[in-house]
């Protein structure tokens, strides 16, 4: 996800403001990401499940995440590119 991130910013495509918001919602999106992981192994606190739980959902999302990033990275060199 990270290389997203940084693909994202450094392709040139995107001015100093969209760069700035970008990286305001990447942190938005890591508090969301630990609260989202915290509400699916809250059903299990308590129990040996909840850090696996925790962890599996943390995975599931950043996956999702790093889906988004390039897509957006890929329309953008479709938009953007010669």
């Amino acid at each position: 996800m990270e290389r997203a991130i940084i693909a994202l910013e450094r392709s040139g495509w995107m001015d100093e403001r969209q760069v700035a918001t970008l990286r305001v919602t990447q942190k938005s999106w890591k508090d969301y990401a630990k609260s989202q992981a915290e509400f699916a192994a809250a059903e299990f606190d308590g129990g040996s499940m909840a850090p696996l739980v925790f962890s599996s959902e943390l995975e599931s999302v950043t996956i999702s995440r790093t889906g988004e990033l390039k897509r957006m990275m890929n329309e953008m060199s479709e938009r953007y590119s010669e």
